[in-house]
């Protein structure tokens, strides 16, 4: 006999489609670990926006709040010269 019978060749044939299969499996399982940590940190990302676009508000709204009370400060000041004046 000079090589390899058919089921020998079938056999390493098999063997190495085995092989491959795993190494999919795994590259795949890779995949889907890394999909599932790029969706928590969107999810991170999301909320901490969420967050910063309250805190803005937040401020925005003190701001008026002390741009109001100024005016009102210089409003009372000025009517109080003329008082004196």
């Amino acid at each position: 006999m000079t090589g390899p019978s058919e089921t020998e060749k079938l056999r390493r044939q098999l063997d190495e489609a085995r092989q491959q299969s795993a190494c999919a499996r795994r590259h795949a399982a890779s995949l889907a670990a890394k999909n599932a940590k790029q969706r928590n940190e969107i999810g991170r990302l999301t909320r901490e926006v969420e967050q910063l676009r309250s805190d803005k508000s937040n401020l925005l709204f003190e701001i008026n709040k002390m741009r109001a009370a100024e005016r009102q400060r210089r409003e009372m000041q000025t009517e109080a010269r003329a008082d004196h004046g």
